[in-house]
């Protein structure tokens, strides 16, 4: 059967090792199961500075035959002040340059601070650092989606501007546009008061939502947000959560399960990053642990945490117990995943994280290891409760959370008794799934019979 194509934009996509990488692998993987052929446009990662993490084995995901464009980044502000950088004289005594030698602590003055303020708004005078990148890839995917004969554009989002390639594509080519929000742009909860810039990108967003035929949102919050924010789009949103791939992890019969008491110490284990102060309560309640108790745990953060809270486990002698590790390949996250007798799910304490899950919930899920979730009541401990996968204790309760930890430490069993999982909620997160609910408003959009010639004009 001949596969239909869909030009599918995409800046977080293999090799770059991101969460919103791994969504995007899975679509490409497996829409062309349901008669879709994606046609993608990313970026050039390789020619990125940055230090940008990259997963060449994220490839693998990625069927031979896919059509991909790799466009190099582009930014006229980052150039010229790279410019201006590079014919700037270095001022050295011996290997230490001047400002290493004696730094300028006096006020800044007026004009760098003005100059400083207009580079930040040249950089990115709309949502993002890739603004200008979308005007410069416009030809390059005119060229790419008339030579494929795409029927539908899709962008995925964040970058939010590459919103705006999908809306002049739209217009140019006549083909339907579908914009999937990974993450709010402007009604992210965790925002201070709105500036002027922001009140700018809200315009262009309510526009987005104004002009796309469909909008793919993570959870029905988004959707409602987003109706809410813009009455316009009602209809439009459709919601498609993220998900896990079994293709990524080992067999479940090779997955050791933990005895009820075992000689090591009780393994809990946070993959991918931790986002603000979501790790400061569980720090807190090992800190009022008695360090004989500490010893039968080993917490282990792959991914690392951030220089404040490195800074309270050195403060609080808690290396006795806690273990940080660099970034991982994803497949190497989702073995430690497995290996694991408890899996930590951190999120900090305000709106923001109540209307948000991570992607790794979903792999916890299917890893089949409990999940202790420090979270406050929102979609994310819903979900864990309706998946019968684990518990969570909210973040302002310290005292509960040590009495958990030594209940843990003592009673092994324990980690158990909170762990009945539903196969049926959780086999609603397999990818494959997802990439059907994807392709069934692709040919909800795109009928495919006599009525997909219309608009072929503009191809």
């Amino acid at each position: 059967m001949m596969k239909r194509a869909l030009l599918y934009i995409a800046l977080d996509f293999p090799p770059l090792n991101s969460s919103g990488t791994y969504r995007n692998a899975k679509f490409v993987k497996y829409l062309p199961r349901f008669g879709w052929q994606p046609v993608v446009v990313t970026l050039d990662w390789h020619r990125e500075r940055g230090e940008n993490p990259l997963d060449a084995a994220l490839l693998e995901d990625i069927p031979k035959q896919t059509p991909i464009l790799r466009l190099p980044p582009f930014n006229p502000a980052v150039t010229l002040h790279r410019l201006i950088r590079r014919r700037q004289p270095e001022f050295r005594d011996g290997t230490a340059t001047l400002t290493e030698i004696a730094p300028d602590r006096r006020p800044r003055h007026l004009v760098y601070r003005l100059t400083r303020s207009l580079f930040h708004a040249a950089l990115a005078p709309l949502g993002d650092v890739f603004f200008y990148w979308n005007f410069r890839a416009l030809p390059a995917c005119l060229r790419w989606a008339r030579r494929h004969r795409v029927e539908a554009v899709f962008v995925s989002l964040s970058p939010w501007t590459t919103a705006l390639l999908g809306l002049m594509l739209k217009r140019k080519l006549g083909r339907p546009l579908i914009v999937d929000f990974r993450d709010y742009w402007t009604m992210w909860a965790v925002k201070g008061e709105p500036t002027l810039r922001d009140r700018l990108d809200a315009h262009v967003e309510r526009w987005i939502l104004r002009r796309a035929d469909r909008l793919i949102c993570v959870h029905h919050a988004m959707a409602r947000d987003f109706q809410a924010l813009e009455p316009r789009c009602t209809g439009k949103c459709r919601v498609i959560t993220n998900g896990y791939d079994p293709d990524d992890f080992p067999r479940l019969d090779s997955i050791p399960a933990p005895s009820a008491n075992p000689p090591a110490p009780l393994r809990l284990v946070h993959a991918g990053l931790v986002w603000g102060d979501a790790a400061r309560p569980l720090l807190e309640a090992l800190a009022r642990l008695e360090s004989d108790l500490r010893k039968h745990l080993r917490v282990t953060f792959v991914g690392g945490l951030p220089p404040s809270q490195i800074a309270f486990v050195k403060r609080h002698r808690l290396d006795d117990c806690v273990r940080m590790e660099p970034r991982v390949p994803h497949r190497q996250a989702i073995e430690r995943m497995c290996q694991a007798d408890l899996l930590l799910l951190l999120i900090v304490d305000n709106e923001g994280g109540r209307k948000w899950y991570p992607g790794k919930l979903f792999e916890y899920m299917y890893a089949h290891r409990p999940i202790l979730a420090i979270a406050p009541r929102g979609i994310a401990t819903q979900l864990i409760r309706e998946a019968g996968v684990g518990w969570a204790v909210e973040p302002q309760d310290i005292d509960g959370l040590t009495r958990l930890l030594k209940r843990l430490v003592t009673e092994r069993s324990a980690v158990h008794g909170y762990y009945h999982p539903r196969e049926d909620v959780i086999a609603r997160f397999h990818r494959l799934r997802l990439a059907e609910a994807l392709a069934s408003i692709l040919d909800e959009l795109c009928p495919p019979t006599g009525s997909r010639s219309a608009g072929s004009h503009n191809i």
